[in-house]
């Protein structure tokens, strides 16, 4: 009998859930693991926590509830970059540099989200290679 706790028909790589893979935005190389990692939507639980009596009374305001986004991305989704470079300087990554790269520039963080919800950018090699590969005639 199969094991059912283990089922599923995606085939993503679980490391690069958790561990990132490598894109690329506006000549920038970034680092960026799925949003279904749990230390990331912990991050956004308890952050919406901190916000639930304001929530009730509808009186949340968006620069809060931007900062508890980027604060949870920068810390468990956006891991890393390269060629990052302003003024003719290299930003280092840092968390605190993602997070207000994330907080400033709201195209940058759409496109790590989006990014980040795609299954398709985490799926194990052999599935990336085959996919890649004409189908035979």
């Amino acid at each position: 009998m199969t094991n059912l706790k283990n089922i599923k028909i995606t085939p993503t790589d679980g490391i690069k859930e958790l561990e990132g893979t490598w894109t690329n935005y506006q000549g920038v190389r970034l680092l960026i693991a799925r949003t279904t990692k749990p230390a990331y939507m912990n991050a956004l639980i308890l952050g919406s926590k901190s916000m639930k009596t304001k929530m009730n009374q509808l009186d949340v305001p968006t620069e809060e509830m931007t900062n508890t986004v980027c604060k949870a991305l920068s810390k468990y989704l956006l891991l890393d970059w390269q060629d990052f470079v302003i003024d003719g300087e290299e930003l280092p990554f840092s968390i605190d540099n993602a997070y207000w790269l994330l907080k400033n520039d709201i195209d940058a963080r759409n496109f790590v989200l989006e990014f980040a919800d795609e299954a398709a950018n985490y799926y194990r090699e052999e599935v990336e290679r085959v996919a890649g590969e004409p189908s035979p005639s």
